[in-house]
């Protein structure tokens, strides 16, 4: 057999492109482009015999995360959402490996052209963001919601877009490393005009950590975090949706406390007292992958919480999602896989490889971010990580 030709290397490479592309424009598209590039593998490079490998370092992480999905099925009365968190969290899996594995196939220099594809198609959708801001129906509308997708959600892409464009930077500063950094305006505006206080959370202590690595000398460190938090505070003063959305975070606390839990923060504090009680009534599997509105409505109907949290249909927290659905079992399966990335992620920091430092940075705004907000909950958010950790960990990583 030949083994892997051009012509294949070719199509391969054709094809991240286009996925990373389409990774924040379209989930259709994106999954189409999925589904194609593992047929092709299979069907075509299998009769060459070109291994599909599972021996990245991360299959294991990642499997013990998704199974407990998979268990949660069987003690699930709604059967028909626990199929769709499978469906979802099941892509962490699917598109892990298949970046793994066609980078490898291809040549490693194919891992920065994917990330610049996927800050390509993020630049995209902010450009069309910033239009329906500037005209349309939603002229002079905050946040900004491009195609429709929730501010949240943009958020949160645009800040691991953010770490894509200073790794790239901390790369080779040259090539495509120069043209991704025009882009940082770009992407810094729309994570402000965004309004998504967990984005902000997260890129906060995610650039704290950035900064920390790639500024060794403490010295250094320490001018570079003062002109940071002097840059953060210039703009919570001078910055009048800053300033009103930071505020609105300290009036919905006092209003939790005084007896008001119906805004954005008081309504998390109630879902996390549920999602708790969840947990200590089901402690190893939880009530079950897609139970956890059914719980919840019997909560209400009791008259143990109010009506108005069944807006919500997860409790705006990874930890305490996975704790309610999943368990004991769920949470370390989350565990294990961000103590593994960054794990590995350090390693590679170690022989100073950028791709390393994205990992890092990237799973320590999971971490963060995901105190508040449910992103394993979320399509894009979950197929953007495991697109980061297939291009940043595998078996043979180059810079």
């Amino acid at each position: 057999m030949r083994g892997i030709l051009s012509r294949d290397r070719e199509i391969i490479s054709i094809g991240l492109v286009l996925f990373g592309l389409s990774l924040p424009l379209s989930k259709s598209i994106n999954t189409i482009l999925m589904v194609l590039l593992y047929l092709y593998l299979f069907f075509f490079l299998y009769r060459r015999r070109v291994s599909f490998t599972l021996k990245h370092p991360l299959f294991w992480p990642v499997l013990f995360f998704v199974v407990p999905f998979f268990v949660g099925i069987f003690i699930s009365e709604d059967t028909v959402e626990a199929l769709k968190g499978i469906k979802r969290i099941s892509n962490l899996l699917f598109i892990y490996l298949l970046l793994a594995n066609t980078i490898e196939m291809n040549n490693h220099r194919m891992a920065k052209k994917a990330l610049f594809s996927l800050v390509i198609g993020l630049a995209i959708l902010d450009m069309i963001g910033i239009a329906q801001y500037l005209t349309g129906a939603r002229a002079g509308q905050l946040p900004i919601r491009p195609l429709g997708m929730h501010h949240i959600w943009f958020g949160n892409l645009n800040a691991v877009g953010l770490y894509v464009i200073l790794s790239f930077f901390w790369w080779d500063r040259q090539g495509l490393s120069r043209l991704s950094l025009i882009l940082l305006p770009l992407v810094l505006g729309a994570i402000v005009l965004s309004f998504s206080r967990t984005a902000w959370l997260g890129g906060i202590l995610s650039l704290l950590v950035f900064f920390y690595i790639v500024l060794p000398k403490k010295r250094y460190y320490l001018i570079g975090v003062c002109l940071f938090v002097g840059i953060i505070l210039g703009t919570y003063y001078l910055n009048n949706i800053v300033h009103e959305r930071v505020n609105m975070a300290y009036i919905d606390i006092v209003k939790f406390f005084s007896g008001d839990p119906n805004t954005s923060i008081g309504s998390r504090l109630l879902m996390w007292k549920a999602s708790l009680r969840m947990f200590l009534e089901n402690p190893l599997f939880g009530v079950g992958t897609g139970d956890y509105m059914v719980v919840l409505t019997q909560y209400v109907k009791r008259g143990e919480m109010p009506e108005f949290i069944l807006r919500f249909n997860h409790p705006h927290s990874i930890y305490m999602n996975a704790l309610a659905t999943n368990g004991l079992l769920g949470l370390t399966g989350m565990i294990y896989l961000f103590y593994r990335a960054i794990g590995m992620a350090t390693a590679l920091l170690k022989d100073r490889n950028p791709l390393g430092l994205l990992a890092f940075i990237t799973t320590v705004h999971y971490l963060t971010a995901g105190l508040t907000e449910a992103l394993f909950n979320v399509h894009i958010l979950i197929c953007l990580y495991a697109f980061v950790l297939g291009v940043c960990i595998r078996r043979k990583i180059k810079m």
